[in-house]
């Protein structure tokens, strides 16, 4: 395995493609580098891992908003390293003011356009360094950046696949989103009894839901999350329960210390406000943007995952996207036994099905 540290701008790297006729990277069937890439006024951490001689390149788009991809990579978290990264290369980067955060943050600079604009340029590098055909394959808040993404860019993307992996189109904000999770939770329950699971609790959701044919804020009430609060709880103590965030062990933890390719005490000593700031603007910008309905605009075709048991991209949600994206060659996979992170709940079939759509 080769790593390769460079600090490269991105302008400089594009006057030296128009100067040589050959790419200035090796392909091997497996590689790690390690870049920063000048996105404007923002030094994107970049890091590309896996067999760069397959000329196809997934580059991964992190949710949360604010999680660190950089990590998510160095300690495996989605277990990609024996599968995807066989086959071909996965590209993870930071995103402006989060994961890592060596630079100062201007807040001026954080918006969804901002970040669309980054990877934007982080895939042209990656397209023209490597020579290579790429994959945004972007999780929960990576993938909603995916659809603004498309929004502006359209035809002129560089990506030729895009994938969303339990990827919602609604905000809180965006009523129909109580919809969809009405929906999910009565189809849950039904699913479940059908079962014999946890019948006494499931048919009590059955009577609170057909009590409760709106699922709303209840505006001018003493208590106007009372509803919400109780679909949450339902959705705890049902659902979420049964699919637990996979825990770091102190190998992880070793590993981040003594091979992270970036200086870890800027990133983890920086004002922790900092990163509650970026989240609270980017959260601002999907609720004014409603991708809900825009979605006839989105006219590239797309594989959209979830998990069947997914309460914050719920499949009904997926199925009404199928409905009115603007492009008829969408294909649409939910992951039966699986969560928010169906990645890893049902990762045989998760990879096969990236398998299939990109070769």
């Amino acid at each position: 395995m080769i790593r390769k540290v460079a600090f490269l701008s991105l302008t400089s790297l594009l006057l030296l493609f128009t100067a040589c006729k050959k790419t200035p990277f090796k392909k091997e069937s497996q590689s790690e580098e390690f870049f920063h890439i000048q996105c404007n006024n923002y030094a994107a951490p970049l890091l590309v891992r896996g067999n760069t001689s397959s000329e196809k390149i997934i580059l991964y788009i992190q949710g949360g908003p604010g999680l660190n991809t950089l990590d998510f990579a160095l300690t495996d978290y989605p277990e990609w390293k024996d599968n995807l990264e066989k086959d071909y290369a996965l590209a993870y980067y930071d995103q402006r003011g989060t994961g890592n955060r060596q630079d100062n943050i201007n807040l001026d600079d954080i918006s969804i356009d901002t970040y669309v604009d980054d990877l934007h340029q982080v895939a042209s590098f990656l397209q023209k360094a490597y020579d290579a055909e790429i994959t945004f394959l972007g999780h929960s808040f990576g993938g909603i950046l995916i659809y603004h993404y498309l929004l502006k860019y359209g035809d002129d993307g560089i990506a030729t696949n895009y994938i969303t992996l339990n990827a919602p189109a609604t905000s809180d904000e965006d009523q129909i989103r109580w919809e969809f999770r009405r929906d999910f939770l009565y189809n849950t329950a039904q699913s479940e009894i059908a079962q014999g699971i946890a019948v006494t609790q499931w048919q009590e959701v059955l009577q609170w839901l057909d009590e409760h044919p709106v699922i709303q804020k209840l505006e001018g009430t003493d208590d106007p999350w009372r509803d919400i609060r109780q679909w949450n709880q339902y959705v705890n103590d049902l659902i979420v329960e049964k699919y637990p965030l996979k825990e770091a062990k102190a190998g992880d933890y070793v590993s981040i210390l003594f091979n992270s390719p970036y200086n870890l005490f800027p990133a983890y000593l920086n004002n922790p406000k900092t990163i509650d700031e970026v989240t609270d603007r980017l959260f601002e910008d999907m609720y004014e943007a409603e991708i809900i309905t825009k979605l006839d605009q989105i006219e590239q075709p797309l594989l959209l995952i979830t998990g069947r048991h997914d309460d914050i991209c719920p499949p009904e949600e997926l199925e009404y996207m199928m409905d009115h994206l603007g492009s008829n060659q969408n294909q649409l996979i939910i992951l039966e036994n699986a969560s928010h992170d169906s990645f890893l709940h049902q990762k045989e079939a998760f990879i096969n099905a990236i398998n299939n759509y990109i070769q």
